[in-house]
């Protein structure tokens, strides 16, 4: 049995329809209107502040990765020296994370010089 379309306004802002199929009724709500488009562009000191955090981010998760990763040949202790280099796989996350975040921020000053958002 196909669809049956039984319009109904519930108020002048939605529109909402009820179907009805093997003997059951589904309502649905088809259209609601849009917010409005922003008028005004975003604050310029808040990119710049997101940008600088982003920075910092960057710059701190690059000094632990390659504090964790090189850390185990300056460690005497063996003991010591075994679990640090068993978190290697977490300082090589943490210095691809960090540079990640580093080219991100290097980007995104580009684009700021050249006139462009991003």
């Amino acid at each position: 049995m196909p669809w049956k379309p039984l319009d109904c306004h519930c108020s002048k802002s939605f529109v909402a329809r009820t179907y009805y199929r093997w003997g059951y009724f589904y309502r649905l709500i088809c259209t609601m209107p849009l917010p409005q488009a922003p008028t005004q562009k975003p604050a310029r000191k808040l990119n710049t502040q997101a940008n600088n955090e982003l920075a910092i981010k960057g710059i701190l998760c690059v000094l632990i990765g390659l504090g964790v990763v090189v850390s185990p040949y300056f460690i005497t202790s063996p003991g010591m020296q075994g679990i640090v280099a068993k978190s290697a796989a977490v300082g090589w996350f943490a210095l691809v994370l960090g540079l990640a975040f580093v080219g991100l921020y290097a980007r995104r000053r580009m684009a700021a010089k050249a006139g462009k958002s991003l």
